[in-house]
């Protein structure tokens, strides 16, 4: 099944909230500063309590 391959290789290479984590705090930051204030915090909207102090800790103040 080439869908079935093809999605497992996507998944393989796509960033996940629950993949921040793992990152070095210097790509968490360059990673944020990409990102608007009002798209992050929609897509912080439910997320994991580890990867919200992550964000939180990792954000430029000029980005709140």
């Amino acid at each position: 099944m080439l869908d079935a391959e093809l999605a497992g290789d996507v998944r393989a290479q796509t960033l996940t909230f629950k993949n921040i984590v793992r990152l070095e705090r210097g790509d968490i930051q360059r990673l944020l500063r990409g990102v608007s204030p009002a798209i992050l915090g929609i897509a912080l909207k439910g997320a994991p309590g580890v990867v919200l102090e992550t964000v939180r800790n990792n954000i430029s103040d000029q980005n709140l």
